[in-house]
């Protein structure tokens, strides 16, 4: 189920973070520009026309290291996706 969905378009420098308390899952689609996530496993440079799925519970902290246009969204998964996404990570 989709609990929210939206289209964020940031400039170069701006920093988000996600605590590790948030129980939903996240993904993110990047349109144009460039990314940095920081997790628990490493840092991670995103580029445009890729895709980035984090559990719930996941920190992160996210970086716009060129203007983005992302389109990403809050979710939960059905029970039989869940096993499916939990095979890949």
């Amino acid at each position: 189920m989709i609990i929210y969905a939206a289209r964020a378009i940031e400039p170069a420098r701006v920093n988000l973070r996600r605590e590790p308390r948030f129980p939903h899952w996240t993904a993110g689609f990047l349109v144009e520009g460039s990314i940095e996530i920081s997790t628990a496993k490493g840092n991670h440079a995103i580029s445009k026309h890729s895709c980035v799925i984090l559990p719930p519970h996941q920190p992160y902290e996210l970086k716009v290291t060129k203007k983005q246009n992302q389109i990403w969204m809050i979710f939960d998964p059905r029970e039989h996706m869940l096993e499916n996404l939990l095979q890949h990570k």
